[in-house]
């Protein structure tokens, strides 16, 4: 995964994959952007002894508004952020599509409501909010305002890039160090110089 040339929408989190522009024909020009964070909570904000990864994906749409970022950044900054799976922007409205586990517990999930209405109402140019749950239940159709098509095809979208990405809360795997011992040989290139004593 070469992260390298990704834009930075954020000095607190690292942007590990990235659609610039609309990709295929779902919804209204429908991309999206994979964002990394250090998670010290779990998916019901409650803090663990190990700090966890968190994959999250920001869905766009034609105009690729990055003032969601700011959204974001205040979950974040307020632990906030652990329940959050895909966080998107359409038409003046940020939808944020929270894990299950969170929805089902009401104290948290009306705290967190309010604090994020909050969060939005407060903004340069305030936005309304749609809180939905991703993972619903069996017996629940999806529904999601997130992206305007066909539900099916959206939880479909939807389904796909948690797949791929694994979204969620994960084991922070540190990056594998290369040892001394299995670096390749240094050569030297510098030219070598002989001094000639025959005269």
């Amino acid at each position: 995964m070469n992260i390298e040339n990704n834009p930075v929408y954020s000095t607190l989190f690292s942007t590990i994959y990235d659609e610039a522009k609309p990709v295929g024909n779902l919804g209204r020009g429908t991309h999206y952007s994979i964002l990394r964070a250090a998670q010290p909570l779990n998916y019901l904000n409650k803090r663990q002894k190990e700090i966890q990864a968190q994959d999250l994906c920001v869905v766009w749409d034609e105009d690729h508004d990055t003032r969601v970022i700011e959204v974001i950044e205040e979950l974040y900054l307020q632990n906030l952020l652990a329940p959050v799976i895909f966080i998107g922007e359409r038409k003046g409205s940020v939808t944020v599509l929270v894990h299950i586990d969170f929805r089902d517990n009401d104290l948290l999930f009306e705290k967190f409501e309010q604090q994020l209405s909050h969060i939005t109402s407060s903004l340069n140019d305030p936005w309304t909010l749609a809180i939905e749950t991703y993972k619903a239940p069996p017996w629940e159709r999806f529904q999601s305002v997130m992206i305007h098509d066909n539900s099916e095809k959206v939880k479909t979208y939807l389904d796909n890039i948690s797949n791929l990405w694994d979204l969620g809360l994960k084991d922070y795997k540190r990056p594998t160090l290369i040892e001394e011992d299995h670096l390749p040989p240094i050569h030297d290139a510098s030219p070598t110089i002989t001094t000639d004593n025959s005269f």
